[in-house]
């Protein structure tokens, strides 16, 4: 501890224009083995996926001209700096230390981050992968990059007002100024969960051992895992995915009294 001194952490950004896909891969199969085949889904190819397509489109409106990487981006330069991550993190690869045929091998912490919702409309996810990297010379001239590490974090939105068939409507009507909230609490959250992680006590943890009947429960709906930190709306878990270690899943459900009342005020991120 730290990583570094002054760490390179770089935000792998999305499109410009933000887009919501449905996911064709499950949250639990992109926890266990990450974003290959994607993170975010989206060929549609028969006449259920078109439906899906069509009930979706609504809510993608709602984020128009919203940027989620903004928001991650803010927020990591105004709480990235403790004592696990690094004391004076940098925030820009584009400097020579990154460029092919340099001296050093410079490392860094790359973070892939996407949003999802179940095929099912029931679950808005937001994931980010986060990748310690290395920049490593070859022996007969140019680089690549080493993968030293990795670490991997989702927030979700559970829906739990309204009957099946009427959550892509629900979400709809949440409207643009709710969705952004809702999106800047997952930025703001996900960078919490990595400065946690790292910490000392985030560290202690990594191995830990998670039994399978654990569960935390927040406006009487139950999830599995350990728990690790809640506010008013959330709750953080630690949940055993597979063979790897424990990983850190935020939920905030949507329930019926909050889904009637005004959006929140969420705080400001310092610029």
């Amino acid at each position: 501890m730290p990583i570094a001194q002054q760490l390179q952490i770089d935000v792998v950004r999305g499109a410009d224009e933000p887009t919501l896909y449905v996911s064709r891969v499950g949250l639990a199969v992109w926890m266990q083995f990450g974003p290959v085949g994607g993170v975010i889904g989206g060929m549609i190819q028969d006449e259920k996926e078109r439906a899906i397509e069509a009930s979706i489109a609504p809510i993608r409106d709602n984020l128009a001209g919203y940027s989620f990487y903004d928001r991650l981006e803010q927020t990591l330069h105004a709480r990235a700096a403790s004592e696990g991550l690094s004391p004076e993190p940098q925030f820009d690869l584009r400097n020579p230390r990154w460029q092919p045929g340099g001296d050093e091998e410079p490392e860094a912490l790359v973070l892939v981050a996407g949003f999802s919702m179940s095929p099912d409309f029931g679950e808005l996810n937001v994931t980010m992968l986060a990748q310690w990297v290395k920049r490593v010379n070859k022996p007969k001239g140019g680089s690549e990059i080493e993968i030293l590490f990795v670490r991997k974090y989702a927030y979700s939105f559970p829906m739990y007002t309204g009957k099946q068939a009427e959550r892509p409507a629900k979400w709809a009507q949440l409207g643009p100024a709710r969705m952004h909230l809702l999106m800047d609490e997952a930025a703001d959250q996900l960078v919490d969960m990595l400065v946690y992680d790292f910490s000392r006590e985030g560290r202690d943890n990594w191995q830990a051992r998670i039994d399978k009947k654990e569960f935390t429960r927040l406006d009487d709906v139950g999830f599995g895992g350990r728990e690790i930190r809640r506010g008013q709306d959330w709750v953080w878990t630690q949940v055993q995915i597979g063979k790897e270690w424990p990983i850190l899943r935020g939920h905030h459900p949507i329930v019926a009294a909050s889904y009637s009342e005004a959006a929140p005020r969420l705080p400001q991120v310092a610029k």
